[in-house]
C-alpha cells in the first residue's frame, strides 16, 4: 500500500472507532512508539509518547468533548501526500442542543514508517495560543456544561 492508502485506512478506522470506541482496530495502524504532538491550542498543547498514551489522550478528548456534541468534519484544503507523510487542513464543527456552530480548525500531519503511523502532529489554527478567545469562552459558558477540552 502507498501512503494515501495507509491514510485512508487510518481515517476509516478512526471514524469507526469514534462511533463504537473499539480501539483494537487502530492498534495495527500505529507503531508502538508513536508520538502525538498538539500545538497551537494553548493550555491543551502536549506531547504523548507511545501508542497506549496516544490512544488514551485522544480518547480523553473524544469523551470529554466530541462525543458529547454533534460533530461534522470538513476539509478546508485537500490532503497532500508525500513519500511517507500526509498533511491536511480541516475543521470539526460542533453543535450541542440549540447551540450555534463551534468550529475548530487544525492542520494535521501524519508520518508513516513501514505502513504504520509513527508521528501525528496536530496544529490548531484557532488563535488559542494565549487561551480560548472570547467567542469560544462564551460558547463554552453557554453550551459547554460538562465538556472538557484536553488530552492529558
Amino acid at each position: 500500500m502507498n501512503v494515501q492508502e495507509h491514510f485512508l485506512a487510518y481515517f476509516e478506522a478512526f471514524e469507526a472507532t469514534y462511533v463504537d470506541d473499539d480501539w483494537s482496530r487502530l492498534e495495527t495502524l500505529f507503531a508502538p512508539d508513536t508520538v502525538y504532538r498538539v500545538t497551537g491550542s494553548g493550555a491543551f498543547d502536549c506531547e504523548l509518547e507511545g501508542r497506549d498514551a496516544v490512544f488514551a489522550g485522544i480518547r480523553k478528548f473524544l469523551d470529554g468533548f466530541d462525543r458529547q456534541c454533534t460533530r461534522r468534519l470538513e476539509a478546508v484544503e485537500p490532503p497532500s501526500f508525500a513519500r511517507d507523510r500526509v498533511s491536511f487542513f480541516g475543521a470539526a464543527i460542533y453543535t450541542r442542543g440549540d447551540s450555534p456552530p463551534f468550529r475548530i480548525e487544525l492542520r494535521e500531519e501524519l508520518e508513516f514508517r513501514d505502513g504504520r503511523i509513527v508521528r501525528i502532529t496536530d496544529t490548531y489554527d484557532c488563535g488559542w495560543e494565549a487561551g480560548l478567545p472570547a467567542d469560544a469562552q462564551e460558547w463554552m459558558q453557554r453550551y459547554g456544561s460538562g465538556l472538557t477540552l484536553g488530552y492529558v
